[in-house]
Order: structure tokens, then sequence, then C-alpha cells
């Protein structure tokens, strides 16, 4: 016993796959989805609605943005064992289907991936699906990104107390 904690080799191996990104592609248990999508858009599209929409399905395990910062906690070194890991999370949840968000400028520009398009010919080339969300009204998607840079709110789920800012549009 050490630190009032049992140690053992299982117990270490536990903490360190719940802490490692590729860690679902060793539970050999959990299978991979039968079906799997992405959501390939920009910010402002509906994307979130979209996934709370796709996630009220029985079958559908849809996941936020896998290569937000803030969820990946660092830059992905290899993306496409990433992406086999995290849709394993769709056996987890007890789902046939697993798709996931993505928004262009994560892979762009954030990760910086210079070869962010084989990565997609990859997924299309075995067999994911792609859905390609944009906003067509191109004033009011700028719009909404000036009203979210300018009062650091991006959702507004159930909340009824949301102040109204005015914002100048130059």
């Amino acid at each position: 016993m050490e630190n009032g904690h049992n140690f053992s080799i299982e117990n270490f191996k536990k903490r360190l796959l719940k802490k490692f990104k590729y860690s679902n592609l060793f539970r050999n248990k959990i299978g991979y989805p039968e079906k799997k999508f992405l959501i390939y858009t920009r910010g402002r599209t509906g994307s979130t609605v979209l996934t709370d929409l796709l996630n009220c399905h029985p079958d559908i395990f849809c996941d936020v943005e896998i290569f937000n910062f803030i969820y990946s906690k660092s830059k992905v070194k290899f993306p496409l064992l990433y992406i086999d890991s995290c849709s394993k999370r769709a056996g987890l949840f007890g789902k046939s289907i697993y798709g996931f968000k993505v928004k262009i400028s994560q892979l762009r520009f954030e990760d910086n991936y210079k070869n962010y398009e084989s990565i997609l010919n990859t997924l299309h080339t075995n067999g994911w699906k792609f859905i390609y969300l944009r906003r067509l009204n191109y004033l009011k998607h700028k719009l909404s990104n000036l009203w979210t840079s300018e009062t650091n709110t991006y959702h507004t789920k159930g909340e009824k107390n949301i102040v109204q800012k005015k914002i100048k549009v130059d």
C-alpha cells in the first residue's frame, strides 16, 4: 500500500490508459462502430445543435470537437489512430453508429496538419460518411462571429437570463 492506495501494475495500467489519447485502441472487448460519420464545418453553423439532435437517436453517439485543444489537451500527433480510438466510444455507450464534429480551422490552423486533406481522404476511403455543414447567409455568419467575439458567448442552451448586448458593426 502506497499513500493509502493499493498499488498494482493493473491499477497503474488503468490509470495510465485513462489519460492516454489512444487508450481505446487497446480495449479489445470494445468493438468498432458499424457506421461512422463526421460533421465537417466552420464555427457558427449550427453544428452543436445538430450534434445534440443526433445524440437523441438511440443508435448514434456523436462526439464533440475531438480536435479542439480544450478537449484533446494538446496537438494530436497521430490523428487517424486518435479517431479510431475515439470511435470506440460508441461501443462504450452501447451505440452502433459513431460520429464526431471537426471544424476546418482545427485541422488547418490549430493542429496545423499539412496533410489534413489526406487525413480526410483516408477516412472517406475507410467508409466514413461526411456531413458538410455550412451557413449559406454570409452576412448572418459574420454577424454571429462578431457577436460571439464581443460577448464571449458561444451557446445559449436553455439560458433564461441572456444579456442582450449591442455590438458595433463597422
